[in-house]
């Protein structure tokens, strides 16, 4: 039995402490916070020098005009330049200020060398300003059309030929009976000719076109000049 004088100093066991789980949650916590802040502040700086910018492209770059200049009168622009609304304005192609200041162009127009045009249907800036047609075309909505052969503009814009029609020389042609134009435009039949389904045939031979187009000799008869006969004396 131990002596209970000695049970007396026994030194009492120190229980080991740890951290707890709270503290090591709040600790994470701060960690990710920070990172988080610090990844915020790398891409707010990068923005600002330009990386995460949207780019333009070369084109836009190219074709974008410069920002129009603050003016008093004309004397305070360039040359070639007036002062409109105390702005340097290119009067020969702003729409809003076509030729003079305040002259406005309509939808249908571009300001094209200080004049309103129709682009649409000017031959000289068709489609665009001077985008000029040859001779033998015409400005049908925005594109140059040889009118001499396109069924849509035959002879002119928007006159349109038929489903068995083809455009001839600026006219709407039936070529399945057209002499002077069988079978395609400019092919023309001889004078003993006929045109017939768009072909040329001689009438006063042909067993299937006797004597016209779509008449045929049945029971042996041949075309004799022009008309089905069981001979033919010539």
């Amino acid at each position: 039995m131990s002596s209970p004088i000695k049970s007396l100093y026994l030194k009492p066991t120190k229980e080991k402490k740890g951290m707890s789980t709270g503290m090591i949650i709040l600790i994470i916590t701060i960690v990710v916070l920070f990172l988080l802040l610090l990844v915020g502040i790398i891409i707010l700086v990068l923005w600002l020098v330009g990386v995460f910018s949207p780019k333009k492209s070369s084109s836009n770059i190219s074709s974008s005009a410069p920002p129009p200049q603050f003016c008093v009168n004309d004397s305070n622009c360039s040359s070639g330049l007036k002062c409109c609304n105390n702005l340097c304005i290119d009067t020969n192609i702003d729409p809003n200020n076509c030729g003079l200041c305040g002259t406005s162009c309509s939808i249908n127009e571009e300001c094209c060398n200080g004049s309103c045009i129709d682009i649409s249907s000017d031959s000289n800036n068709c489609g665009g300003c001077e985008v000029s047609c040859s001779s033998n075309e015409e400005c049908c909505d925005g594109s140059c059309i040889d009118t001499t052969s396109n069924s849509s503009n035959c002879g002119s814009c928007g006159v349109a030929c038929s489903t068995n029609e083809e455009c001839c020389n600026g006219s709407c042609t039936d070529t399945t009976s057209d002499s002077n134009n069988c079978g395609n435009c400019g092919t023309a039949c001889s004078s003993d000719e006929v045109c017939c389904s768009a072909s040329c045939v001689n009438t006063k031979f042909d067993i299937n076109n006797c004597g016209g187009c779509g008449i045929t000799c049945s029971g042996g008869d041949i075309c004799c000049f022009g008309s089905c006969s069981p001979i033919c004396v010539i």
